[in-house]
């Protein structure tokens, strides 16, 4: 996320909040290439029904988040990242030396300044 702007002779921070998804579909904005030599494609394509779901092929997951808390001249930047054990999806906070696991809601609310996100496999 772009946080600092070029004020005058120099920066300020932009602390408004920003949402994120934590599911991130680009499938309406992506442009899909079929090779001529790529038969099962085109098949898929010109044999598709009205009635059939559409799968998601571009689909991303948030994985992790880096924050910037504080302002130009003194600020401190912490990290949020998710795991998965045992079918379950678990967030973690980490500054500096300090680790904790928090829940979902905390990591959307905070002051992204970098977001992490892994394509879904089907």
């Amino acid at each position: 996320m772009k946080r600092f702007a070029h004020s005058g002779f120099g920066f300020i921070k932009n602390s408004k909040r920003v949402q994120f998804p934590l599911i991130l579909a680009l499938d309406e904005f992506m442009i899909h290439q079929v090779a001529k030599t790529d038969a099962e494609t085109i098949s898929a394509y010109t044999e598709a029904k009205d009635d059939e779901p559409w799968l998601p092929r571009h689909q991303f997951r948030l994985y992790g988040v880096v924050c910037h808390s504080g302002s130009m001249g003194g600020g401190h930047y912490i990290a949020y990242t998710c795991y998965e054990y045992q079918g379950q999806r678990y967030w973690v906070h980490i500054s500096d030396s300090f680790v904790e696991r928090v829940d979902e809601q905390r990591v959307l609310n905070c002051e992204a300044y970098i977001l992490f996100y892994q394509r879904m496999t089907s």
